[in-house]
C-alpha cells in the first residue's frame, strides 16, 4: 500500500480535548461513551475527530473483524472503524489509531502447555503476533509492523502465514522474538508515532475525543493537557478536574516505565471526582450533565 499524502488546514474554532479512561482492563465502556459523546457533538454541529492512540484485538474473539482487516490489507481497531463511520473525519485509520496489536492463540500440543515464548503476553491464547506502529513523515503515513515471524512461519500460531502477510501489507516489517525486543522498538518509535499522528489530527480538527488504552490513566507522554476527563466502568461515570488529574498522573510517574503503564486505580486515591453518575444497563449516559462545553 503506497503512502497516503495528507494536506489539511488548521481549524480556528475553540479547541477541546475530551479524554476517556477506563476503570477496568477491558469492557469498561470507553468506546460506547465515545459514541454517545460523538453523537452529541455532531448534533451541535461541532467538528471533531476520534483518536485512539493504542489498541489491540484478539484474532479468535474478533475473528470477523480480523477477516475484514485481511481483506483490507491492513491492521486496525474495530472501535476506530466504528467511530470513523459515525464521525467521517476523512483521516486514515492508521493515524486515528497509530498503534494496534493482534493477539493470536498458540497451537498447543496439550492443555496448559507452555510455548516457551515471552510474546504470550496474557498466556497461550494471547500471543503478540503483530504490532503496527504508524506515524506521519513528510506529509505521508508510514507504518512499521513488529512481527513474530518465526512463530507464524513455524505454524505455532492459529493465524496462517498468508493472512499475516496480508495484514502487514506493504509496511516495513521488523521481526521480533521476545518482549524485550518489542519494548526496545516501542521506546524508540511509539512516542514519535503518537505525537506526529495527533499533531496531524489537531491540524485538521480543533476538537478531539481521545480514548485511552485499557485502564491506562494517561495515554501517552506527549499529550500535555486535556480539557475534560471522564473515567468509566460498568454502571459508573466519574468526571475529574483536568489539571488536578494530570498532576496526580505526574506524581505517580516515576520515569522508569511509559506513562501509559500508570493505571487509573493507582491515582484514584489521590483525587476526588468532580461529579459521579450511575448508569443502568442499556441506559443512555447523561451526556447533558457531563458539562462537555456545548
Amino acid at each position: 500500500m503506497a503512502p497516503t499524502l495528507l494536506f489539511f488546514v488548521r481549524q480556528t474554532q475553540l479547541s477541546r480535548r475530551y479524554l476517556i479512561v477506563g476503570m477496568n482492563t477491558h469492557d469498561s465502556g470507553k468506546t460506547q461513551l465515545a459514541i454517545y459523546l460523538a453523537k452529541a457533538l455532531k448534533e451541535k454541529g461541532v467538528e471533531f475527530a476520534y483518536f485512539k492512540p493504542q489498541s489491540g484485538h484478539s484474532y479468535w474473539e474478533k475473528f470477523e473483524h480480523t477477516q475484514a482487516c485481511i481483506e483490507d490489507g491492513r491492521l486496525y481497531s474495530n472501535d476506530v472503524a466504528r467511530l470513523e463511520k459515525l464521525v467521517d473525519s476523512g483521516l486514515p485509520l492508521e493515524i486515528l489509531n497509530p498503534v494496534h496489536s493482534l493477539y493470536v492463540p498458540a497451537k498447543l500440543e496439550r492443555p496448559a502447555y507452555s510455548m516457551g515464548s515471552t510474546l504470550g503476553i496474557a498466556g497461550w491464547d494471547a500471543v503478540l503476533a503483530m504490532r503496527r506502529i504508524s506515524q506521519v513523515q513528510d506529509g505521508a503515513v508510514q507504518s512499521i509492523v513488529l512481527m513474530s515471524s518465526e512463530l507464524i512461519a513455524g505454524d505455532h500460531l492459529l493465524i496462517s502465514k498468508e493472512d499475516a502477510n496480508a495484514l502487514a501489507g506493504n509496511s516495513e516489517r521488523i521481526h521480533i522474538t521476545d518482549l524485550e525486543e518489542v519494548y526496545v522498538y516501542e521506546t524508540t518509535l511509539m512516542e514519535g508515532a503518537l505525537n506526529s499522528s495527533f499533531e496531524l489530527v489537531e491540524d485538521r480538527f480543533s476538537n478531539t475525543v481521545i480514548e485511552s488504552f485499557n485502564n491506562s490513566a494517561w495515554p501517552w507522554e506527549g499529550l500535555d493537557s486535556v480539557d475534560k476527563v471522564f473515567a468509566i466502568g460498568p454502571g459508573h461515570i466519574f468526571s475529574y478536574e483536568p489539571k488536578k488529574y494530570l498532576k496526580a498522573v505526574s506524581y505517580m510517574n516515576k520515569g522508569h516505565s511509559p506513562i501509559y503503564s500508570i493505571t487509573l486505580r493507582e491515582i484514584a486515591d489521590l483525587l476526588k471526582p468532580m461529579k459521579t453518575f450511575h448508569v443502568q444497563p442499556g441506559e443512555r449516559p447523561p451526556i447533558e450533565s457531563l458539562d462537555i462545553g456545548l
